[in-house]
């Protein structure tokens, strides 16, 4: 996997675990190793994606981001936000519900 520094990527997509984005902020010299940013920590990855570090069971793996990727991503916390919503909302009023169900079985 060629990476660049600047680029897009997650970490762990579809893998059932946190989803990340990050950007490529340094490639070493001698391994071609990584170094990812996501804000508020980084971490190094090899040159095809795997982290450094960690054993086989927590080991992470970048791959590029694509438009697809972030549109599903998107969609994915639309839909996530949603159910969290009816969640905490508790004193849901019998119109408000009937308004609800007619926009789902549109």
């Amino acid at each position: 996997m060629e990476f660049k520094i600047g680029d897009k990527v997650i970490r762990n997509y579809r893998s059932g675990y946190l989803t990340s984005i990050g950007t490529v902020v340094n490639i070493t010299k001698k391994r071609g190793d990584v170094v990812i940013d996501y804000g508020n920590y980084k971490e190094t990855y090899t040159s095809n994606g795997w982290q450094r570090g960690g054993d086989i069971w927590s080991r992470s793996r970048i791959q590029l981001l694509t438009p697809e990727i972030e549109e599903e991503i998107l969609q994915g916390n639309l839909i996530k936000k949603c159910r969290d919503t009816f969640e905490k909302k508790k004193d849901l009023t019998a119109d408000q519900a009937e308004r609800i169900l007619e926009i789902l079985n549109e």
